[in-house]
């Protein structure tokens, strides 16, 4: 769908049509919305309309959301944002460059998000951010990749993460240590072949 701001004069700012490219349920019939932009809105209690890559509730129910470049915020009440986050990026994140991709909540109800390089651990609880950093384990290939993430799986202990250009792989949650699932582990994956979107976890249990 599309979203028309109705705080805007159309006859100055009229609606450029962006589409949403998010759409979550809070579990109780609300949904929030938001449109694909690298913009960074200004500080502001009111929920920002620009730049999300990723929506979930946490334990309390409540809604985060991810917008400009690596900012984390909170629905309360009237769905106005009370708390915002700047999470880290990893190092070797280019300077201006999207920091924030999709993200899983895991059994323990902590957000665990893809960014451009890497992956940030986010406790909502405690409001602790750090970055995990991804490395290969002995003998298994790795060293010198990019680990640009784009979807994330939860699996108890360890992570599924898809990455741009270079595969699948399962990464160990106490350490960060990688072992890349697809393509096989003695394949140099290409540029466009390995590719990997995103991943989502069906119903079922498999991973799409």
């Amino acid at each position: 769908g599309t979203f028309i701001d109705p705080t805007s004069d159309p006859a100055k700012n009229p609606d450029r049509g962006e589409r949403s490219q998010i759409l979550r349920n809070d579990g109780k019939g609300v949904f929030t919305l938001a449109t694909p932009s690298d913009t960074t809105p200004a500080e502001s209690e009111k929920l920002p309309l620009t730049g999300a890559s990723f929506a979930d509730v946490d334990r309390d129910g409540k809604v985060w959301f991810s917008h400009g470049v690596r900012s984390l915020s909170r629905l309360g009440a009237a769905r106005r944002i009370d708390r915002t986050i700047t999470l880290p990026l990893p190092p070797g994140t280019p300077k201006g460059r999207r920091g924030t991709g999709r993200a899983a909540m895991d059994d323990a109800g902590v957000f665990w998000i893809a960014m451009y390089k890497g992956l940030v651990r986010f406790d909502p609880r405690t409001g602790e951010a750090s970055v995990i950093e991804l490395h290969p384990g002995p003998r298994s290939p790795g060293e010198g990749y990019a680990f640009q993430v784009n979807g994330v799986v939860d699996e108890d202990s360890t992570l599924l993460i898809g990455t741009f250009a270079e595969g699948i792989f399962r990464m160990r949650k106490r350490d960060g240590e990688v072992l890349r699932l697809w393509p096989a582990p003695d394949f140099k994956p290409t540029y466009v072949d390995h590719m990997v979107g995103d991943l989502l976890r069906l119903d079922d249990g498999g991973v799409l």
